[in-house]
């Protein structure tokens, strides 16, 4: 609990530094995308052999992942609804 509550942060513009400040909401990054990045890489794989969403030649573009954000691209609110679906099934 220590190490969400006591979270501080400082700026730095060239040589000059703020006074610290506290982080009263958000996720630390880099903990929890470890897990995060190990369901998305199966859900890339599951909405990927679907062959819902876009398609550019042979390449599948119907999920886009950065982070914790995930894009999902699809021609029609049928499929993309269907994307959604299997997105809510496997998490």
């Amino acid at each position: 609990m220590n190490w969400y509550v006591k979270v501080v942060s400082v700026v730095q513009w060239d040589k000059c530094f703020s006074s610290y400040f506290a982080i009263n909401s958000g996720v630390r990054q880099g903990v929890v995308l470890l897990l995060f990045n190990t369901h998305v890489d199966c859900l890339a794989e599951v909405l990927k052999h679907s062959d819902l969403g876009c398609h550019v030649r042979d390449v599948y573009f119907g999920c886009l992942f950065y982070a914790d954000d995930i894009l999902l691209l699809s021609a029609s609110v049928d499929d993309l609804q269907k994307m959604l679906d299997l997105c809510y099934k496997r998490f």
